[in-house]
Formats: structure tokens, C-alpha cells, sequence
């Protein structure tokens, strides 16, 4: 008798919570925005890949209103690839998805690659470069850089095989080493 109790029981509380819109699986999304950035060799071969794969989840929540009727949630996953490995999950760069602008760029003669990225800041007028250098095993070094102004990709440059990043605007300037996780700053003011 308890059994059938309880049966009853969770499946009534079952149907009110999925007629009350709250707790609809989700649907997933099969869109994915897909960015490939490549190590060249001397002969413009590529020779490694990573890539950036950004996957959506919406949920359904049919009895609120307009408004409120869709979640959705985005999260971007990198994987490295070369002729012995392919699509090795790199975790330590994965998170949610800030729909920000980001770049990787391989440091030519190592085993090193840069990703620079935009972190959320979602007032003023200043942003934060974020200067992620990695190994396809490992995160090496990770670098916070607030602009006094909004951050502009013209001002931005790769130099020296991609081992120094320079960056001038009207209100800042700086100089990073990749290999050397050394930060240059400069008031332009």
C-alpha cells in the first residue's frame, strides 16, 4: 500500500513541476560556433590546430511569460589537435561563454600558444585584457590587463614570432613577453 503511495505521489508532484514550467529539460542547441587557429611550419603545413567550440543549451519555460520564456546557457571548450593527438580536451581554458572577443596565436619555436581574450566587465569605461599563455599539456601563466580605455583589436600587435604583445591606444600602453610572463606598462597621459 506504501508503494503505490508513493508512486502516486511522485508522479503527481512530477506533473506540477513540469506544468508549472520550471523544470523542462533542456534542449540543446546543435549550433556551434567553431574558431581554428593553426601552427604553420616553414613549408605553410599545418602542423597543430586548436580549436574553440562554442555550444548552446536553451530551456523551455512555457508557462511564464514572454519575457522569461527562454534560458539559455553557453559554454566554449578548446581541444588540441596534431598528426598524433586528436581533439585533446583543454580544460584549463574552457568556462562559460562571454560572447567577448578573443585570439590565439602559436609562439613560434616552442610548444607554447597565446590566447588573448576580453574578460566581463560590464560598466565603465575600461576593460580587461586577459593574456592566457599555454601548452597543449598545461596553463603556464595567466595576466589580468586593465585598459584605461575600451579595449580596439587596431592597437593590439604581435611581434617577434608572436613572443611579445604590444598594445598602444590613446590612454595606455604596455609591452608583455609571453615566454617571460613580463608586463611593461606605459601612461600614455
Amino acid at each position: 500500500m506504501n508503494a503505490s503511495r508513493t508512486i502516486v505521489f511522485a508522479s503527481t508532484l512530477m506533473t506540477a513541476v513540469l506544468l508549472s514550467g520550471c523544470l523542462l529539460p533542456p534542449l540543446p542547441d546543435f549550433s556551434a560556433e567553431v574558431s581554428v587557429y593553426a601552427r604553420t611550419d616553414q613549408n605553410n603545413k599545418t602542423n597543430e590546430v586548436v580549436r574553440a567550440i562554442v555550444s548552446n543549451t536553451i530551456w523551455s519555460q512555457p508557462f511564464l511569460p514572454d519575457s522569461a520564456r527562454w534560458a539559455t546557457a553557453s559554454v566554449r571548450r578548446y581541444y588540441f589537435s596534431n598528426r598524433y593527438v586528436r581533439r585533446k580536451p583543454l580544460p584549463f581554458l574552457g568556462g562559460n561563454d562571454t560572447g567577448r572577443w578573443e585570439t590565439l596565436a602559436p609562439v613560434e619555436g616552442t610548444n607554447c600558444w597565446v590566447r588573448l581574450g576580453l574578460a566581463e566587465k560590464p560598466y565603465g569605461s575600461t576593460s580587461n585584457l586577459v593574456v592566457t599563455v599555454f601548452t597543449p599539456g598545461r596553463l603556464l601563466y595567466q595576466q589580468n590587463i586593465e585598459t584605461n580605455d575600451r579595449f580596439a583589436t587596431n592597437c593590439l600587435r604581435f611581434v617577434d614570432g608572436n613572443r611579445v604583445i604590444t598594445y598602444k591606444s590613446e590612454n595606455d600602453q604596455f609591452v608583455y613577453n609571453v615566454l617571460e610572463n613580463n608586463l611593461s606598462t606605459q601612461s600614455v597621459r
